[in-house]
């Protein structure tokens, strides 16, 4: 069982569904298909199954070892846990399909215990990792991941992915991703991109996306920023991770963040759901340099992903912060 055995055809933009903390892609597993979270911050590909009981796994739609002919299973043990929830199974190949690209014998899990991973809420039967293979809990010699087997499958100068996150939530035109092409809606030319080497320690494997944050300003005034824990790091680093919700940084940081942003009691500490609240009328221009210090690019914060509004709200209600606080990064 390879997980290398592949037969790709190749294709454009694969739409995306917004569901408000995530985002989601079809894919066809076996014959039928799950909604699973497009995630940059791991690696592996997991789907429930039906042999999965535990109450997180309930009100989703589960995979059927009995209704698939392409399945193989591997008889080993599989076992991830994220920043927050962990995942339990068995490690197996089957054909998968997603937009216009199509694997034979790709290797994922069959989940049988899921847990804090609010399947049912989101309405997602699995995750899809997109981050470098060296962080895949599945070992390289049960299979690759699928991003790797797509790019085993193109030149060079194609192996790349992009991907834009819309605020229309549901299936729409504004979120989707593209593989080994541009998306012609964003950018026809690779000459108008902005080109950032990942970072990584050492005699090191790629592991995440990971850039160099130079500096983060509020209103123009520049905040201090804790020394990175990363080996060989000089500069802070961040983490492109489209499976979570939040900005997520260190608690230190994040709360000298929202007492800079505090003017006129506008910023408060839930102590129920442990979060940031800012007042929903506080505007707030956040700019984040990221790259490389002596070639970074400036990125403006949208005013959206700094005050979260779940629902209509008042401008004078409290909204969710956007930064908040998780040492475990």
């Amino acid at each position: 069982m390879n997980g290398r055995d592949t037969s790709i055809t190749q294709g454009m933009r694969i739409p995306l569904r917004n569901v408000d903390v995530a985002y989601l892609l079809k894919l066809d597993i076996g014959g039928h298909d799950f909604w699973v979270v497009f995630d940059t911050g791991s690696a592996d590909l997991w789907v429930a199954s039906t042999d999965c009981t535990t109450e997180d796994c309930h009100g989703v739609p589960k995979y059927s070892q009995a209704e698939s002919h392409t399945l193989n299973l591997s008889g080993e043990p599989f076992s991830l846990n994220y920043l927050s929830g962990s995942v339990v199974g068995i490690v197996g190949t089957e054909t998968i399909e997603f937009g216009w690209y199509q694997i034979a014998s790709q290797t994922f899990a069959l989940a049988d215990q899921t847990s804090g991973l609010n399947l049912a809420d989101m309405g997602n039967s699995g995750i899809l990792g997109f981050a470098f293979p060296s962080i895949a809990a599945i070992q390289p010699a049960l299979g690759t991941t699928v991003l790797e087997n797509i790019f085993d499958h193109l030149g060079d100068e194609r192996r790349f992915f992009g991907y834009t996150l819309g605020r229309n939530t549901g299936t729409s035109s504004d979120s989707s991703i593209t593989i080994g092409e541009l998306d012609s809606s964003i950018v026809n030319d690779s000459s108008q991109l902005s080109y950032f080497p990942v970072f990584r320690t050492t005699h090191s494997p790629y592991d995440f996306w990971k850039l160099p944050i130079q500096s983060l300003t509020i209103n123009s005034l520049s905040l201090p920023l804790s020394h990175s824990l990363v080996p060989g790091a000089v500069s802070p680093i961040g983490v492109l991770d489209t499976g979570t919700t939040f900005i997520l940084g260190p608690a230190v940081d994040v709360e000298i963040f929202w007492n800079t942003v505090n003017v006129g009691n506008s910023v408060r500490y839930n102590n129920d759901s442990q979060k940031w609240e800012v007042r929903c009328d506080r505007a707030i221009d956040v700019r984040v340099r990221l790259g490389g210090e002596d070639a970074a690019l400036e990125i403006p914060l949208h005013p959206e992903d700094v005050s979260i509004t779940w629902d209509s709200a008042d401008e004078d209600a409290w909204c969710t912060g956007g930064l908040q606080a998780n040492d475990g990064v």
